[in-house]
């Protein structure tokens, strides 16, 4: 039932499977930049089977194809 979460800028990394199957996930706010967001290490599957989110940052949004 998870729709949507928010980070701080000092995101580091998001695990193996932490959103598996969120299928309800629309939403990301992130407190960092887009650029920011490129440079966090995604795990493997870290979105496997996720709703069509949007990540919003301080200066601007990524699409799940994207992210």
């Amino acid at each position: 039932g998870l729709t949507e979460i928010q980070f701080s800028e000092n995101l580091k990394t998001i695990d193996y499977y932490s959103f598996e199957n969120c299928t309800a996930l629309t939403e990301i706010r992130y407190g960092g930049t887009v650029e920011q967001w490129r440079k966090i290490d995604f795990r493997f599957d870290w979105n496997t089977n996720t709703g069509d989110y949007i990540v919003h940052c301080a200066d601007g949004t990524v699409d799940k194809t994207a992210a």
